[in-house]
């Protein structure tokens, strides 16, 4: 018994001296972009002022998660982006920080291509899926022969090469339905884990050590329910779907980020832990395009366009349109606390949910007037009519902003007592407090037509780029038809490329004004405002000026 306990005692000494720190994850920050700042803690106690402790690693990524990252494009080799590790011992000095790899054995192959690759040079007996042809022989390689038609499974188009005395058998993968081995099969394979070995300035115990990375391969999505009721009243939910790829988590707080982020660098790996030569590591950034993110989609994390700039300017308190994050703080987070997620885990929780009035609004963006400068035609006539959107306005009157993301509307229906299902569509981003409005589905009981032509035409003095222009005066005319047998609101917005606005027979406002710098016309965003009378008709006529080119 004695000497059993002198055994435990050295396993547990070894383990402290090998397995000195253990941290756990203690936070999370999650952005849309599948870009994740984790923060870890934990007690460690150093051996001759130094501290060994894990980092994630992964030297080389399984086919399911080669397809899924490379072509995604938010695969890292080793997952922590460059420039982010950051370290912290409080009461302590950090003098040196070195990383290393460590090899471990007897770790699961994941697939059947792992498994024959493993397993080159010994006997196998493959049938295939006809259930009658039976191939017996040596593996000699597994051969990439191109690619699967399938998307998901492009990767598995593989073939297996077969040693058969003095002849050879290809066989694809897709072909064989079971197999079993003659020889003794190696079913598992080594693994490599990231150390970071740390020199102290003192021997410490219980050192607390802090950690913290930004990586990629947590992401979240956010989804919006809009429940309209009676009395012009709506109650609406967000839910944020958070999708774990990399980490184990328990009992972290968690953070989801709204916010338009800039990570330069996010596709380089950290040189602490990457596998690069020096030159790939300089090639890689200076050859860097960033981390910035296109802002017009859900994952972007804004709602900036013509169609918002126009709501900010009439509804909202803003002069100019907000992008997320713009308000009070570049980044806003959606806290919780006390999530469990394991490595592949898939999360829904509910953000915010808030009841309040809707008024019902109708919208149109016409088309530009680009063909008076890019063409010919001096006139214009709108054959088919433009379509119409049903949208509804209401307040956030939550204590958080909605971010940008997915909406499905629902309708409660008192004569049949059930929800109707009706559309989905993009919210876009909101402050707290501010005005939102939401296109709602296509409404073909208003009908809306557009036209202009040219009234007349002067000679430009102006010489530029070889070309002289003129000064064409042009009248426009918008005719709406209410087929709908209530009143309704509406709002038009139309983009202008124009030297002078003259007059509208509605009144027009001037939401913003550009001008490329090159450019002899301003770009003017405008909106009408006004109400159409049930089964009524409502045309509007404006004129405008405008350079033109021979």
């Amino acid at each position: 018994m004695k000497n059993i306990f002198i055994i435990l005692l050295l396993m547990a000494t070894c383990n402290k001296i090998y397995s000195q720190c253990e941290l756990s994850t203690k936070r999370i920050t999650v952005f849309k972009d599948a870009t994740v700042f984790v923060e870890k803690e934990g007690p460690c106690e150093s051996n001759e002022k130094s501290i060994e402790i894990d980092l994630p690693y992964q030297s080389k990524p399984n086919i399911q998660d080669s397809y899924r990252y490379y072509n995604s494009g938010a695969y890292v080799e080793n997952n922590i982006i460059l420039g982010t590790i950051e370290l912290e011992t409080p009461g302590n000095k950090v003098l040196t920080k070195q990383s290393t790899r460590v090899t471990k054995n007897n770790v699961a192959l994941g697939s059947i291509i792992q498994i024959f690759q493993k397993n080159v040079g010994k006997e196998i007996e493959i049938v295939l899926t006809d259930g009658n042809t039976k191939i017996k022989g040596k593996i000699f390689s597994v051969e990439n022969t191109g690619y699967n038609s399938v998307p998901a499974r492009r990767l598995e188009a593989k073939t297996i090469v077969l040693k058969q005395q003095d002849s050879w058998r290809l066989v694809n993968l897709g072909e064989i339905d079971y197999f079993q081995f003659i020889d003794k099969p190696e079913l598992f394979s080594e693994s490599t884990e990231q150390k970071l070995s740390i020199k102290l300035e003192n021997d410490k115990r219980d050192q607390l050590v802090k950690l913290s990375y930004l990586r990629k391969g947590i992401t979240w999505t956010p989804s919006y329910f809009i429940s309209i009721g009676t009395k012009d009243k709506l109650k609406i939910s967000l839910n944020a779907n958070v999708l774990n790829d990399v980490e184990n988590l328990s009992n972290v707080d968690l953070n989801l980020a709204v916010g338009v982020p800039v990570f330069k660098y996010s596709m380089i790996a950290d040189p602490l832990v990457s596998n690069d030569r020096v030159i790939d590591l300089i090639n890689k950034i200076n050859t860097s395009n960033g981390g910035t993110i296109t802002r017009n989609n859900i994952n972007s994390q804004s709602g900036s366009s013509f169609y918002n700039i126009a709501v900010k300017e009439v509804y909202g308190n803003n002069k100019y349109p907000l992008e997320e994050g713009e308000d009070d703080d570049d980044i806003f987070l959606y806290h919780f606390e006390g999530v469990n997620m394991k490595r592949g885990d898939r999360l829904n929780l509910n953000v915010t949910e808030f009841e309040t009035t809707f008024k019902d609004v109708y919208t149109v963006d016409l088309p530009s007037n680009d063909h008076f400068i890019s063409s010919s035609s001096s006139n214009k006539k709108e054959e088919n009519p433009t379509n119409v959107w049903h949208a509804i306005k209401f307040r956030n009157n939550a204590e958080v902003p909605l971010t940008t993301g997915s909406v499905f509307f629902k309708k409660y229906k008192s004569l049949t007592n059930s929800i109707v299902p009706i559309s989905q569509e993009k919210l876009n981003y909101t402050p707290v407090g501010e005005t939102c409005i939401v296109k709602m589905a296509i409404s073909p009981n208003i009908i809306i037509r557009q036209s202009e032509k040219e009234i007349s035409r002067q000679k430009d003095a102006i010489l530029r780029n070889g070309y002289y222009g003129y000064l064409v005066k042009v009248k426009g005319e918008i005719e709406l038809i209410n087929l709908k047998n209530d009143k309704i609101d509406m709002m038009v917005n139309r983009n202008i490329r124009a030297v002078e606005l003259i007059e509208s027979s509605e009144e027009w406002k001037i939401m913003q004004t550009y001008r490329h710098i090159f450019a002899k016309n301003q770009t003017n965003i405008i909106q009408w405002n006004f109400v159409v009378e049930p089964n009524g008709k409502k045309i509007i006529s404006y004129e405008y000026k405008v350079h033109v080119r021979n």
